[in-house]
């Protein structure tokens, strides 16, 4: 008796104990559902209207999308203009906030950001945590080298060699499905032009427009590298601004006024201006 008294209660507490676990587990769903919910930016076009202000995201090593302007002491660029395009035809003001790359999107998911006007392509990956507006912009990878590598002449060359990518690219993403190339990942692009000059990497990823303004500011470097521009690109890039997911009403006037600016031929001089024809 005293046996089965003992495993009784043995079983009442294995029971408990699985209960316990199984409410511990769906307490926790319910969290992460709950913050699904708020980064999901349900209310973020309800707020920007009362505040009068869009929280702008954009960073200070992308030019000519977005840069720090060093006679201003302020985020300048292509993106920079159109958002504040946009604000302008939505009667909103637009504050620049200089954030780091690979925190735009957790800042946007904390609710810190309204919009991301940066150097950002629309991918799968982003498009099922932010909604984007139409492009503004599109081009495809570049290849960068040093000069005197006469090895590496198309994509299909990279394989066997060091290469570089920067986080939370699109190339990031896209060398996923080529196993053959060895990466490394780097924050920016003036960190893998140095890793180039080391020896450290063979080649890298970069976003054209970006790396050749980059050689502007370090004309030494032009005479280092070399740019190849892939007739058929891996990746398209599609630069647009991003905002909160579900925020459609957000997502439609924001897409009206660039296609307002579009027919006016804004955009065309905003490309024009930041020598992106």
């Amino acid at each position: 008796m005293k046996t089965f008294k003992w495993l009784t209660i043995l079983v009442i507490a294995a029971t408990m104990l699985i209960i316990s676990a199984c409410g511990s587990n769906s307490e926790a769903n319910n969290i992460d559902s709950d913050r699904g919910k708020a980064a999901s930016g349900k209310g973020v076009y309800s707020k920007v209207k009362e505040t009068g202000v869009i929280q702008v995201g954009s960073t200070s090593s992308g030019p000519p999308f977005t840069f720090l302007n060093t006679k201003t002491n302020e985020i300048d660029g292509y993106m920079v203009d159109i958002a504040k395009a946009i604000g302008k035809g939505l009667d909103l003001d637009v504050n620049i906030n200089s954030v780091q790359w690979a925190s735009l999107i957790p800042s946007m998911d904390a609710e810190k950001l309204d919009m991301v006007a940066a150097a950002m392509a629309i991918t799968e990956d982003r498009k099922k945590v932010l909604d984007f507006s139409e492009p503004v912009y599109t081009y495809g990878e570049s290849i960068v080298i040093l000069k005197d590598n006469k090895s590496i002449n198309s994509f299909e060359d990279l394989e066997g060699h060091k290469i570089g990518v920067q986080e939370a690219s699109i190339y990031f993403t896209g060398v996923q499905d080529y196993p053959e190339l060895k990466t490394q990942t780097y924050k920016n692009h003036q960190d893998m032009a140095k890793e180039l000059q080391n020896g450290r990497i063979d080649a890298f990823f970069a976003d054209y427009p970006v790396f050749k303004e980059m050689i502007k500011e370090v004309p030494d470097l032009k005479n280092k590298v070399k740019i190849i521009k892939p007739k058929d690109p891996k990746w398209v890039a599609e630069i647009a601004l991003a905002i909160p997911k579900g925020e459609t009403e957000f997502q439609e006037d924001i897409n009206e006024k660039l296609a307002e600016m579009k027919e006016s031929g804004e955009i065309d001089e905003l490309i024009k201006k930041w020598e992106l024809d």
